[in-house]
């Protein structure tokens, strides 16, 4: 299972928390003086600004509520608003993968990329949505990016050791479940995800330690 999204599913929405920014400020322009001509569309333009903000804060509010579309609707005045913000082009994006709407996920993810190169969550947001679409190798790829940005960060490690699980690379696939397991120890998804990994390559004293510590933690599955 894809660890970031099955959180988001069993945790209290932990990518809202994690990946969907409340307080991050949008780029803005330079206001000028009061002599300056262009004096009104700078403050409108600040005031623009705000608004979006504000709509960005609404739509997190919709998305924990799983109001997904009236989320979006919120996202969208935001855009609208300041098109520069990519904060809502990136909380837009994971709410679009919530609804399976992967090809639009990603149109969002490259445009939050665009606006900001070394945001790790579009990355990782983009990374989850070609894992979706069972594009293993483009997935690792954006994992990757997440993790030169944020390397602290135990989902993205996670997700990645899963898509190489995907791809039957059972030894990198338990690299980074192990690195995963060192950042956030508490997490049954790395368990059960490195105990899969260790029966396929025939480990299966290691397989089973991972399920049990697993399923200590609270795994079902």
């Amino acid at each position: 299972m894809l660890k970031e999204k099955l959180v988001l599913v069993v945790v209290a929405s932990v990518i809202i928390g994690a990946f969907i920014f409340f307080g991050l400020k949008s780029p803005s322009n330079s206001g000028g003086n009061s002599a300056n001509p262009n004096q009104s569309r700078t403050t409108s333009t600040s005031d623009n600004v705000k608004q979006a903000e504000e709509y960005v804060k609404q739509g997190n509010l919709q998305y924990e509520s799983k109001n997904y579309n009236q989320a979006i609707s919120d996202y969208d005045k935001a855009i609208e608003l300041n098109p520069n913000n990519a904060t809502a082009y990136n909380n837009r994006g994971f709410t679009y993968c919530d609804l399976k709407n992967y090809n639009k996920a990603i149109n969002d993810f490259d445009k939050a990329i665009e606006l900001n190169p070394k945001f790790a969550p579009p990355y990782k947001g983009r990374g989850d949505s070609y894992y979706y679409l069972n594009d293993y190798h483009h997935a690792i790829s954006d994992y990757d990016k997440a993790i030169e940005f944020n390397p602290d960060n135990a989902f993205y490690y996670g997700n990645r050791g899963n898509a190489y699980n995907k791809l039957k690379n059972y030894d990198q696939a338990i690299i980074d479940l192990n690195k995963a397991i060192q950042i956030d120890p508490n997490n049954f998804v790395y368990y059960n995800d490195r105990g899969f990994a260790y029966q396929e390559i025939g480990d299966n004293a290691r397989a089973q330690a991972d399920f049990k510590r697993a399923k200590e933690l609270g795994y079902n599955g």
